[in-house]
């Protein structure tokens, strides 16, 4: 579900291939969930880089997962895209993803384009107004086809309150209502 520039899995699971044959076994699959902010922390170690002491470093070195006297200890991928993307359809949003559990929060207007935009030929979708909390079971439902937030209200407090602690943590730039 989803496309570019979407939280969807469409828009945020794709293949990560990596070739550095003096450190990672040739045709070794690793199904470790990494992010693009993975990337700078990953250079640096191999380079023997040092992080600049005013760098907020909110990624993981990806080292220890071809390393095998190290293990890679990340629990909680989060993703923050604070703006409307008109193009891809996608309005200011946050993820995270812990365990098999998907949270989605959407701060306001979004566009609904599931099946909307190719039965009434619009470019977008249906816009539709306020707030709203998305939670998936990705084990269960990989292709994000249940919204499961009515029936786990606490499961959404609790990634919620992880989310919000994180966004504190990174100043990030939250949308506001007018």
């Amino acid at each position: 579900r989803g496309a570019k520039g979407s939280l969807y899995e469409g828009g945020i699971k794709t293949p990560f291939i990596v070739c550095y044959p003096e450190e990672i076994t040739p045709e070794s699959i690793s199904e470790e969930k990494v992010h693009i902010i993975d990337l700078f922390p990953t250079f640096m170690e191999i380079t023997g880089g040092i992080k600049p002491a005013d760098h907020i470093l909110d990624g993981t070195s990806l080292c220890p997962i071809w390393d095998s006297e190290r293990k890679f200890t990340r629990k909680t991928l989060y993703f923050h895209h604070p703006h409307y993307e008109e193009m891809y359809a996608k309005s200011p949003s946050s993820a995270i993803i812990e365990d098999n559990y998907k949270l989605i929060h959407c701060y306001g207007d979004y566009y609904d384009t599931k099946g909307y935009k190719e039965i009434h030929k619009v470019p977008f979708g249906r816009l539709v107004k306020g707030e709203r909390f998305e939670l998936f079971d990705l084990d269960k439902d990989p292709g994000e086809s249940v919204d499961i937030s009515k029936h786990k209200p606490e499961k959404v407090q609790e990634l919620l309150y992880k989310l919000n602690t994180w966004l504190q943590s990174v100043n990030a730039q939250i949308p506001e209502k007018k």
